[in-house]
């Protein structure tokens, strides 16, 4: 799990892959979301967390490229508590006369929080404003409100505040196979030397990052064995590395079912939007 786009500078980095995406990806997401709806002025909510910092170095980036203005910039804690909502209503009443697109670079608590209190201002009535929340984290589809309230909370929850807000996301498992292998994971670990005890009534949740993990895997192996038949040394990381540029493969495990690790070694997994439908 690395999305730091600092690695993405192969002469520094030549032997440096990943089947995570870095941060820019969501970014040019981000960026065409704002141009397909003529939005050419926004104010970004940043997290102070390491991650944030560096999608809004992107995003700022390809914002100047756009002929998009960010007007301005606000931050929030980076480990967002329910006691900074202050700092988010402070954000809002600051903010809400001068712009009519909120760009969140945060996690789904923060949004939570910022889109309730627009809300109960009486912002979101009239369809006048709109919350576009980058979420570096995964869309699982298994949690049916993942984004509409926060992990502490009743499901029953108000949604409609949130018929206002985008989320742009990395997009789930769509491999069948996905379900068998997290129960794989969770019987291996049960095992030595890992010996993870197991609830009776409660399943051990198996993050999508193992997918990932298992991909790196695969991957890796794969362009070890072509390195190898190839009268090629496993000491050499450019000649494996050379085997793993550029090539298209079939995901056994991870995000998406098909993948690409790109010519600069980044994964170009696929990006998608989550938005509530009417009805819901």
């Amino acid at each position: 799990k690395c999305s730091d786009r600092k690695v993405s500078e192969k002469r520094i980095y030549p032997t440096f892959a990943r089947t995570f995406p870095p941060s820019s990806k969501q970014s040019k997401s981000v960026i065409s979301l704002l141009k397909h709806f003529e939005w050419t002025k926004v104010i970004l909510v940043v997290s102070k967390k390491p991650s944030d910092v560096q999608m809004e170095e992107a995003l700022n980036g390809l914002a100047r490229e756009h002929g998009i203005t960010v007007t301005e910039t606000h931050y929030i804690p980076g480990h967002y508590l329910t006691k900074h909502n202050e700092t988010v209503k402070q954000i809002i009443l600051q903010t809400y006369k001068k712009t009519r697109v909120y760009v969140l670079l945060a996690d789904n608590h923060p949004m939570v929080d910022f889109t309730r209190y627009m809300y109960e201002k009486g912002l979101l009535k009239n369809g006048e404003y709109v919350i576009i929340c980058v979420d570096d984290e995964v869309y699982d589809p298994s949690k049916e409100r993942q984004y509409i309230y926060k992990e502490s909370e009743a499901a029953d929850s108000d949604v409609l505040p949130f018929r206002a807000v985008f989320i742009v996301t990395h997009r789930a498992a769509i491999n069948p196979e996905y379900e068998d292998f997290k129960q794989n994971v969770t019987s291996l670990s049960m095992c030595p030397p890992f010996v993870i005890p197991a609830h009776p009534h409660l399943a051990l949740p198996v993050p999508l990052y193992a997918g990932l993990a298992y991909d790196a895997v695969m991957i890796y192996a794969k362009a070890l064995t072509e390195a190898l038949n190839n009268h090629l040394t496993e000491y050499d990381g450019k000649d494996i590395i050379d085997n793993i540029r550029g090539h298209e493969y079939h995901k056994n495990r991870g995000i998406m079912a098909y993948g690409k690790v790109g010519n600069w070694l980044d994964s170009e997994q696929k990006v998608g939007q989550v938005i509530l439908l009417p009805g819901v």
